[in-house]
């Protein structure tokens, strides 16, 4: 949420923010493969639930079902 994001480093949010997109567009693309590596990009600027949502979904997209969970 925004009280986390708040206490962030503001470059760091930002950078999430950047990857986090590209992710979506890949993944809007069905480039499920390209997506995952912008979520994980993003997560590891800043661990946000929405983006680990979108990670699952990646994987369980590439029939990566255990680590998804």
């Amino acid at each position: 949420g925004q009280a986390v994001a708040a206490s962030a480093e503001p470059e760091a949010v930002e950078a999430a923010r950047r990857a986090f997109r590209e992710g979506r567009a890949r993944y809007d693309a069905g480039d499920h493969e390209a997506a995952l590596q912008h979520f994980r990009e993003s997560l590891a600027s800043f661990a946000s639930p929405n983006t680990q949502l979108y990670e699952a979904r990646c994987l369980r997209a590439l029939g990566q079902l255990p680590e998804a969970l």
